[in-house]
């Protein structure tokens, strides 16, 4: 049964703000997350101790122009769907709730998300819906379609679901089922992943756009024993099927959602101490896997996968890479892999499907505008 969407005001209006606003000077930071939707074109976030920067870049790293500045982290990974649009979220503290210099006032609110439509030249704000129970987990369809994941009371708490279709202008939410992840393909296909004790992660499906949700159980890889457990980690991306990474102590594996989880293939992955295995595909169907200072490209899941080391620094490790078609890879790094750490990685890029790695520095030259 449909699980009716109810009425969830904003607290305030969201706001357009111009990108001219930041700092013009920024030099000197590590890099944090990153999104690169073509060779030339892509955004990196950059920052330290309590300040974070936004850069732009539409020349493969060659200029860089400061578009965000605010006080707070980076929440989550930022999304680019294409040269001209973007979305991510900011945590904004209390207190030092500004962008761009520009005083939000959205009532006290921790998470902000920012949306562009025209490269960055200006910027959309709009405050999530009672942010205070805001998990930190959402997903960026498009620039004005978001949902995201809330808990509501306590012991046991209760999981909402709420959705903009209007860049934060209007929200709504929904009873869901128990989630971490939420990620969609489209308007109305979407998953939920809940964890679950000693046993594998829970998978719950909508075809209505989170009005339904069919718990889907995922079949066993057929090379490690039965109920080995795991987690589950959805990768998406406009018009694509749902990807579903299955981390365990087995192996990494990939469900491709366009033929229904109906097989785990196996990914060849290089053990790491925190664990951390990437997967991602690029416009023209090349697949990249991911971790530690080991990277292999194929042309689907199943493979064959061919080998690509990459000659970081020891204190380095891959934290993103973006394929992004004719050669071109953008891979970025950290030196300090845990949840939460400030940003500390590099910026890097090959032509030539990773047989030379070139570092690309963020950074930018110029009058400090206002802060």
């Amino acid at each position: 049964m449909a699980l009716p969407w109810r009425l969830s005001p904003a607290a305030t209006a969201p706001v357009d703000i111009a990108a001219t606003r930041a700092p013009r000077e920024v030099a000197g930071f590590g890099v944090g997350g990153t999104a690169f939707a073509t060779a030339t074109t892509g955004w990196a976030m950059v920052g330290g101790p309590g300040m974070s920067r936004l850069m732009y870049t539409g020349d493969a790293g060659a200029t860089w122009t400061p578009q965000l500045a605010w006080h707070g982290p980076l929440l989550g990974r930022p999304s680019a769907f294409d040269a001209r649009r973007a979305g991510l979220m900011l945590g904004v503290p209390p207190g030092n709730d500004d962008v761009n210099g520009y005083q939000l006032a959205f009532g006290g609110h921790t998470a902000v998300f920012a949306a562009t439509e025209n490269a960055g030249t200006t910027w959309h704000l709009g405050p999530v819906p009672d942010s205070p129970q805001f998990t930190g987990m959402f997903h960026f369809l498009t620039p004005r379609q978001l949902w995201l994941i809330r808990r509501v009371g306590s012991f046991p708490a209760q999981t909402h679901l709420a959705r903009t279709r209007d860049g934060g202008a209007t929200w709504a939410e929904t009873d869901a089922p128990e989630g971490v992840f939420v990620a969609f393909s489209s308007p109305s296909d979407g998953v939920l992943i809940a964890p679950r004790d000693g046993g594998p992660d829970m998978l719950q499906v909508s075809g209505d756009g989170g009005g339904t949700w069919t718990p889907h159980r995922l079949p066993e890889p057929a090379d490690v024993p039965a109920a080995i457990g795991g987690s589950l980690q959805p990768v998406a991306r406009l018009g694509r099927p749902v990807v579903l990474l299955l981390r365990s102590i087995g192996g990494v594996y990939a469900y491709d959602g366009s033929h229904g989880w109906s097989q785990a293939h196996r990914l060849p992955m290089t053990p790491t101490r925190n664990g951390s295995h990437l997967l991602a595909f690029g416009a023209g169907g090349q697949v990249c896997a991911a971790s530690g200072r080991d990277l292999w490209v194929a042309d689907d899941l199943g493979g064959p996968w061919e080998h690509r080391p990459v000659p970081l620094p020891a204190e380095e490790t891959i934290a993103d890479v973006a394929p992004v078609g004719m050669g071109v890879l953008w891979l970025t790094t950290t030196r300090y892999p845990a949840p939460g750490t400030p940003p500390s990685g590099r910026l890097y890029r090959t032509e030539n499907e990773g047989a030379v790695w070139t570092p690309v520095p963020v950074e930018s030259q110029g009058r400090t505008g206002h802060d």
